[in-house]
């Protein structure tokens, strides 16, 4: 992961550029194809996941309308339901690709 691509996200904006170049290190990122689903409702996980590419929606599983975040939005910029245990379903609508962190990372860096 090249430290470009990381540094408009909060809160690694906030970050110096030796910490950002760590926290490029520390990313992994993942593909979905549409209709995947990256974690459901419910689920507690130890990663905070950013969208990079594609559209993603956030369902929670009653009878609102599922959240769509586009890539490159301000939504965007922040962390996928970053709540745990998970508030929503996150599923892919197009090809998208997320770069995510492990929790414990994300806190050492910020």
């Amino acid at each position: 992961m090249n430290a470009s691509e990381i540094a408009h996200l909060i809160p690694l904006s906030d970050l110096s550029d030796d910490a950002l170049a760590q926290a490029a290190k520390l990313a992994a990122a993942v593909t979905l194809e549409p209709g995947q689903v990256l974690f459901r409702k419910g689920a507690y996980d130890a990663r905070t996941f950013y969208l990079l590419e594609g559209e993603i929606a956030l369902d929670s599983d009653d009878d609102t309308p599922p959240l769509r975040v586009k890539a490159g939005s301000d939504a965007a910029r922040h962390p996928v339901a970053r709540l745990k245990p998970r508030a929503y379903t996150c599923a892919a609508q197009a090809p998208s690709t997320l770069v995510f962190f492990s929790d414990d990372d994300l806190d050492h860096l910020v």
